[in-house]
């Protein structure tokens, strides 16, 4: 997968898209919603020079959206502080 990988994500698609947006928001990813050669090239010189960086934002919105053990603490969460 992805987020088990060295580098950095670098999303190549529509910048109106979710999975874009969701990236961006979180400093996740390199994002290329470019056709234009040049463009990309940059893209994926981007993606080596803030690899790093991209990856331990992408696995920390992983981590934090994500994992089964944080959907259950915020349903309990939630469940606990309903009002009587």
């Amino acid at each position: 997968g992805y987020l088990g990988g060295a580098g950095a994500i670098l999303f190549h698609g529509p910048f109106e898209s979710a999975a874009c947006k969701l990236l961006y928001h979180h400093d996740a990813a390199v994002i290329c919603p470019s056709l234009d050669t040049d463009e990309m090239i940059a893209a994926i010189h981007a993606a080596g020079k803030y690899g790093m960086e991209k990856s331990i934002n992408a696995k920390k919105l992983a981590s934090d959206r994500f994992l089964l053990e944080n959907f259950r603490e915020q349903f309990w969460n939630g469940v606990t502080t309903l009002p009587e």
